[in-house]
């Protein structure tokens, strides 16, 4: 299993928003469960600065998330486009395989 991580600096107005289009049945899990692989989402949000989220999106391989990444970059680009204006910040922490 395979799992992509991204951390979130989220605007103070854009909470309630970032956590609808980020979290386990939000947008981006709309066009991830279309793919084959994809395992599901996970939402956390640090305890020590509320507007600070991380994404765990779980894929059974790399191929299955780049097959997502290669047929579905309009939609990808698309979201991120229209959902970035609700984060500071947004950065890949990297993608981690579990032993």
């Amino acid at each position: 299993m395979v799992q992509v991580i991204w951390e979130f600096v989220v605007r103070k107005d854009a909470l309630a928003q970032f956590e609808e289009a980020y979290g386990p049945q939000g947008s981006w899990v709309r066009l991830f469960e279309r793919y084959a692989g994809f395992r599901g989402t996970e939402l956390v949000r640090d305890h020590s600065n509320p507007r600070r989220y991380m994404t765990i999106d779980s894929w059974d391989t790399l191929e299955h998330r780049g097959e997502m990444l290669r047929n579905g970059q309009a939609e990808y680009t698309r979201l991120d486009r229209e959902l970035g204006v609700l984060v500071e910040s947004e950065i890949e922490l990297g993608v981690f395989t579990s032993l």
